[in-house]
């Protein structure tokens, strides 16, 4: 059974994590962009063995670099690879830029964004990773609206699902529907709270191999919370056991008018 790590963090904390990886422990950002690569592009053939034909779309952010990377590893293992680029290419940090490379040295080229989504089995969406903080327009909403109108693919998202607030989980206008959403280094908090979990799909995690030492020295903003946490204060009762053998409740709330929520947690108890 895939369990997730309970560790939860925001967008700045993972971005830490990151720096903290490259600088700390000398693994360079183009090394941990073609490790995400792999990992996804394994989740995807685990998923949907069947698959032959993947559609990645590449924003220009690192999210995107790691689209690159992962079209270049399915184009080296066979697959059908269409990749279509939204970003500017001199506007791509040098590691975005660098699996960009990688992936023209296949001898492909990218595609432009014709405002819709040809047929392929699986849309790999690397369009916006978890530093998203203003609304999704213009061609990239149009692109995030024609990859959730596809009927036959899949969608696996890298990171989070794009157009999906990392802290929040709040859709910034517009979000991709996800199938699967694969995260790397920290869970974001925004993949389980709002409307991350109606977009991100199953998750996925890889910690990338990053020395758990690292975790232990940096602080996480939440945690998820599981049946095992509190099991122990859940003990079994007697079959014979009734409400008032566990104490009283007090309901204090609503306001003239506004009564219904408090009656109905009363009526509840």
């Amino acid at each position: 059974m895939h369990i997730l790590p309970d560790r939860l963090y925001t967008a700045a904390q993972t971005r830490e994590i990151d720096r903290t990886i490259i600088e700390d422990h000398h693994i360079s950002g183009s090394e941990l962009m073609s490790r995400a690569a792999k990992a996804a592009l394994d989740i995807l053939m685990r998923s949907w063995p069947q698959a032959k034909h993947i559609t990645v779309f590449c924003g220009a952010g690192n999210n995107g670099g790691d689209g690159y990377d992962l079209a270049h590893q399915a184009i080296n293992k066979g697959f059908l690879v269409d990749l279509i680029e939204l970003g500017q290419p001199d506007k791509m940090s040098d590691e975005a830029a660098h699996a960009r490379q990688g992936f023209l040295s296949t001898g492909h080229k990218p595609q432009a964004f014709s405002g819709q989504v040809a047929e392929t089995d699986v849309i790999v969406d690397a369009l916006f990773g978890t530093g998203l903080d203003r609304p999704v327009t213009g061609h990239y909403a149009e692109a995030i609206a024609a990859i959730n109108n596809t009927v036959q693919a899949r969608i696996l998202s890298i990171d989070i699902a794009s157009g999906l607030n990392a802290d929040t989980g709040k859709v910034m206008g517009i979000a991709v529907k996800a199938d699967i959403t694969v995260s790397f280094l920290g869970l974001n908090q925004g993949l389980f709270t709002g409307d991350g979990p109606h977009y991100s799909g199953r998750i996925y995690f890889d910690d990338l191999e990053t020395p758990e030492s690292l975790y232990k020295t940096l602080p996480t903003s939440s945690q998820l919370a599981r049946f095992e946490h509190y099991k122990q204060q859940l003990k079994p009762r007697a079959r014979s056991a009734h409400k008032g053998d566990f104490g009283h409740l007090l309901v204090v709330g609503g306001n003239r008018g506004m009564s219904g929520a408090a009656r109905i947690c009363a009526e509840a108890g």
